[in-house]
């Protein structure tokens, strides 16, 4: 009896250091059972709960109502459509209020009632997600009047928490560019900020007052994929030229951050906040492939300053000793890089170009930096004008019309381009980067534009690794916020 006294205490301790994730009323009505059994003793050892959107009866919710004082060691809350949840019964906002040991917060459907529960939740919270996206596809912002813009300002809304925030992940919380807000409280720990979904102008300037200790940025606005129409475009110069000069401002000047780490996002993001402080580690995550973006490039690297760079681009961006990125690399932006990955996208119109003068043109740029890492990569797939082969669905398409099947392409021969880099003198390149005296670990790759190495072409691929210097891996171009 005395072992199934123990097992009946101690079994319930290590089941809930698991998280307890409910999405029906019958699972929150057992847990909820389970909880208070035990005279609800088994109340103080869950430390995460996760409830997704679902409709409870009313006796259920009461018994939740009731249990939520009672969670006193509590640090995880994730809630999924946490409006819905909220809007099932009144009392349910007070009653989350009362979990004053949070530490991190999850809550996708943001609406009033869930920023309700923040304005009135103490806790010693360290992390917060909070997406304003709903299954409704209405937003909070959609008939927001204009004086409530200041209330719903993150460093307004979370100045409960401005003692202890380290990190804030932002999905679709917008900004009204026209409103001023000058945050009553500093976040000293604050070192994470993500903004996803938001439309340009963004505004930073209250951000840099509140957080004024920021290490790491992501931004990926509504125009993730790049693809931004002239009006857009005009819109993002403006925001580009609003924070740029609310940091330099000779009156009210907010500033610029002084400790800022690592900028993850798009080319047109970190361009359209306007960042004028020095970044260490930037990772650009779209592909540079527009000649209007060379000047967006050159103002963020003159601004930046970074040590660490990772982008990609195609030859367009790439360009020669004149204008482009390789020109980008002689000035002054770009002298303090020593860990640089890129990656370049050749197109069909360089078939006809002795690539050989570009990629000289590169390692020349590049031998003049005080490059330590190096990991440079060259797509060639554009440069072979054979036909595409058919594909599955294309078999299957002719097969359904009583087509015969596609023939397989017959490769045409090697492009002035391809002959270029099949003829590459790699070796010769290799031993310029390896005289650098401040270069640890390098990895060049030509890939073959050819299928199987047809013609003899199957690319190049070479590494310099002096003493036990080796490449970073993947992480260090990430920013965690798990």
């Amino acid at each position: 009896m005395a072992t199934c006294r123990v097992l009946y205490h101690e079994g319930a301790k290590i089941a809930l250091k698991k998280p307890a994730v409910i999405s029906t009323v019958e699972q929150l009505a057992s847990f909820l059972i389970f909880l208070r059994a035990d005279n609800s003793s088994r109340c103080r050892y869950l430390r995460r709960l996760e409830l997704v959107e679902f409709f409870p009866e009313d006796n259920v919710v009461q018994d939740l109502i009731e249990t939520l004082p009672l969670l006193t060691s509590i640090e995880n809350l994730q809630l999924t459509e946490a409006e819905l949840i909220l809007d099932v019964h009144h009392a349910l906002t007070p009653a989350f209020c009362t979990l004053t040991t949070l530490r991190h917060i999850d809550f996708t459907g943001v609406k009033a009632k869930t920023c309700t529960l923040l304005l009135g939740l103490h806790a010693p919270l360290v992390s917060a997600n909070l997406n304003f996206l709903s299954n409704d596809d209405e937003k909070l912002w959609d008939d927001l009047e204009d004086d409530a813009w200041v209330r719903y300002h993150p460093t307004t809304l979370l100045d409960n928490f401005a003692s202890t925030l380290e990190m804030l992940g932002c999905v679709s919380w917008y900004i009204n560019h026209d409103m001023f807000i000058m945050p009553t409280k500093v976040y000293p720990n604050m070192r994470k900020l993500s903004f996803k979904l938001h439309y340009f102008p963004l505004r930073i300037d209250a951000f840099i007052r509140a957080f004024p200790n920021l290490t790491d940025l992501q931004v990926n606005t509504e125009y993730h994929d790049g693809n931004i129409d002239l009006f857009s475009w005009d819109t993002m110069l403006d925001s580009h030229a609003m924070n740029v000069a609310q940091q330099h401002a000779h009156v009210n000047s907010c500033g610029t951050w002084a400790h800022l780490e690592h900028f993850y996002g798009c080319l047109l993001d970190i361009y359209a906040i306007g960042i004028t402080s020095h970044i260490r580690r930037i990772t650009l995550v779209d592909l540079q492939d527009d000649g209007r973006r060379k000047g967006m490039l050159a103002t963020v690297l003159r601004y930046a300053r970074p040590l660490h760079l990772k982008l990609e681009m195609t030859s367009t961006l790439l360009g020669d000793a004149d204008e482009g990125f390789i020109a980008m690399l002689r000035d002054e932006g770009a002298s303090n890089l020593i860990n640089l990955n890129v990656h370049i996208y050749f197109i069909e119109g360089d078939q006809d170009k002795d690539l050989s003068i570009v990629i000289d043109s590169l390692i020349s740029a590049l031998t003049s930096l005080p490059l330590k890492f190096l990991e440079l990569g060259f797509e060639t797939s554009s440069l072979d004008p054979t036909p595409r082969k058919a594909t599955i669905i294309d078999r299957i398409r002719a097969q359904r019309q009583g087509l015969p099947e596609p023939p397989v392409p017959t490769p045409t021969p090697l492009t002035p381009a391809e002959l270029s880099l099949q003829s590459l003198e790699m070796d010769t390149l290799i031993d310029r980067l390896e005289s650098m005296p401040s270069l640890q670990a390098a990895r060049v790759v030509v890939l073959s534009s050819r299928d199987g190495g047809h013609h003899g072409w199957e690319g190049h691929e070479r590494t310099i690794k002096k003493g036990t210097s080796q490449l970073a891996g993947r992480e260090q171009w990430r920013i965690n916020f798990a």
